[in-house]
């Protein structure tokens, strides 16, 4: 089980960063493995974002 969160620029201050770890804390003991990544990460690296994805998922992302 996969969670992924994009963040953005307001994911940078110290409140949000906290609610966070709550959020991230309470999934991880739900099961869930989570995964963020900034929006422009998101944007200007789209291939890195998806080959770590498929790794959690445990998709092989090499090829033959």
């Amino acid at each position: 089980m996969l969670l992924i969160e994009l963040d953005g620029s307001q994911h940078g201050g110290e409140i949000i960063l906290r609610k966070d770890r709550d959020k991230q804390k309470f999934a991880e003991k739900q099961g869930y493995k989570v995964l963020r990544f900034w929006n422009n990460d998101v944007d200007k690296n789209t291939r890195g974002v998806l080959e770590t994805i498929k790794e959690a998922c445990g998709i092989n992302t090499t090829s033959p």
